[in-house]
């Protein structure tokens, strides 16, 4: 909204508040024309099992063109806040293992973990900065890793992955799945899907 104001006999003062009312309505224009381009950023795939050892690579896709020094990663385990692990697309923030690694440029960047071990397990965003608003976390923007034993068995059954031998204390999120160690130890459900 604009509010006129009655101008003062003084030029210098007029040509001040012209200025102050054409900088209202520039700025106005390019938040609400940001507000209607927001970038969109689709990451893949959404949940991923993977056994010791092995490389993990998650791709982000933004829905037009980024500088990649306004794109970073981030991972969140269950209870904690979001650990900053990669800026402007490919470093690795203080104190991130070096088996982080992550790439790209214009649409497509990747976050790359080259040998996962039990404690990788967690959420992973992608967050744009390039284009207003920012893109934050949100749904379609988030890959959870689920930390699979290499001797583990699987058997799908109304929806529940059931984790055969797996140590009872290991606590991990499987990210969509109900999960439980059948073995006799431990029954606790530690994750589930909301259907």
């Amino acid at each position: 909204m604009i509010h006129l104001i009655p101008l003062s006999t003084d030029a210098n003062v007029n040509h001040l508040l012209l200025f102050i009312v054409f900088l209202h309505v520039y700025l106005s224009f390019i938040f609400n024309a940001g507000a209607y381009g927001q970038v969109t950023m689709t990451q893949s795939p959404e949940s991923l099992s993977v056994s010791p050892g092995e490389k993990v690579t998650i791709r982000c896709t933004a829905s037009s063109s980024l500088d990649s020094d306004y794109i970073s990663w981030y991972q969140q385990k269950p209870g904690q806040a979001p650990k900053l692990l990669i800026y402007r697309a490919s470093y690795r923030a203080s104190r991130v293992p070096a088996q982080f690694s992550g790439s790209g440029s214009g649409t497509v960047y990747t976050l790359s973990i080259s040998s996962v071990e039990a404690n990788d397990a967690a959420d992973y965003y992608c967050l744009q900065t390039d284009s207003s608003p920012p893109t934050v976390i949100q749904t379609n923007t988030k890959t959870s890793l689920v930390w699979v034993f290499a001797n583990a068995d699987f058997c799908e059954d109304n929806h529940t992955v059931s984790v055969i031998d797996a140590p009872p204390h290991l606590q991990f999120r499987l990210w969509g799945w109900n999960v439980s160690n059948v073995h006799g130890m431990d029954n606790t459900v530690l994750g589930h899907r909301a259907l």
